[in-house]
């Protein structure tokens, strides 16, 4: 018996040391954490996915999903209250960077965690400059709201006769700040603004049918993920009840509306990964300065504008970096 107990104790030994080693390996695996609006399913993998600009980034930095890094993706699955059970399912595992999508992530994570590093795309400016990062948080700011004033600046010079707008928002979320800064470019550009609040996508043919019947001109979409989530459909309607749109951003554009303006937000995602490398370098996030957009994208369907029979002024087309065609 003695030979068959030696040869137990060293099978045993060498499984604890496999054991040790596995879990040593699996220690030395960086896992970056998601927090994203779309289904995990698809937005990690998908070329056209939430995920896909950020992990070609991180791909040109040699990080590669399930050999050197590791990616935990959790989605809130299109419903708002759901991103601090995401969040905080990540604290959880733990995670050694957090990645979050939009305002909404961003502030489910920091609720979530004081010590993991946040890594996200803000709105609007954090702080009083860019290079005050907020404790563990820290990434790029889109300016997606000091960009309000612009956008309707480029609406009434695409179409000059505007004098109505129906402005499209979501009362539910991190963006509720964004109406009382469109009425004021609506009060600076002599605009009338109708303001349309929808929370759900059931009522979107609802708002446009109200919006065309009380003399909109065109359409104001203020960012929302619900609406981007739904941006074909506000497109059809749109196109249904005769009225332009102008959205934040320029898939908004391809998936149908007349324009969009916004900072190039593949760029953007693509960035967040050298926040990524860096932190895996062992920078804290806290030295990180805040970065601002390097480029802006003025986007525009001329399917959809002849669609509505607008024809654009040619200065308006010159500067357009984003055709749809």
């Amino acid at each position: 018996m003695r030979p068959f107990r030696s040869s137990f104790k060293v099978a045993v030994a060498i499984t604890g040391l496999l054991a040790l080693a596995g879990a040593a390996y699996a220690k030395s695996v960086p896992r970056i954490g998601l927090i994203g609006w779309t289904p995990c399913e698809t937005s990690s993998t998908s070329p056209q996915g939430e995920w896909s600009f950020f992990l070609k980034g991180l791909a040109k930095f040699g990080y590669r999903p399930q050999d050197n890094i590791t990616i935990e993706c959790r989605s809130a699955n299109g419903r708002i209250q759901q991103f601090g059970p995401a969040a905080n399912e990540l604290v959880k595992i733990p995670v050694d960077i957090i990645v979050a999508g939009s305002d909404s992530a961003i502030s489910a994570a920091g609720l979530a965690t004081h010590t993991i590093p946040i890594i996200g795309i803000q709105s609007s400016l954090w702080g009083d400059t860019f290079s005050a990062p907020l404790g563990n948080i820290t990434g790029i700011v889109n300016l997606s709201r000091e960009l309000i004033g612009k956008r309707l600046e480029l609406l009434k010079q695409a179409i000059p006769t505007i004098r109505r707008v129906a402005v499209l928002s979501n009362p539910v979320g991190f963006y509720r700040g964004d109406e009382a800064r469109t009425r004021r470019a609506g009060e600076e550009l002599a605009t009338e603004l109708i303001f349309f609040r929808v929370k759900e996508p059931d009522t979107l043919a609802d708002a446009f049918a109200q919006m065309k019947a009380q003399n909109a001109d065109a359409v104001f979409i203020l960012p929302d993920l619900m609406f981007a989530q739904n941006a074909s459909r506000i497109a059809e309607l749109a196109l249904k009840y005769d009225l332009a749109t102008m959205a934040w951003d320029y898939r908004m554009t391809e998936a149908g509306c007349l324009m969009s303006y916004s900072s190039n937000s593949a760029e953007l995602e693509q960035r967040l990964a050298s926040f990524v490398d860096r932190i895996l370098k062992g920078a804290q996030a806290g030295d990180l300065p805040t970065e601002k957009p390097s480029s802006f994208v003025l986007s525009i369907n001329l399917r959809t504008a002849g669609a509505l029979g607008i024809t654009l002024p040619r200065d308006l087309l010159m500067i357009a970096n984003g055709v749809v065609e």
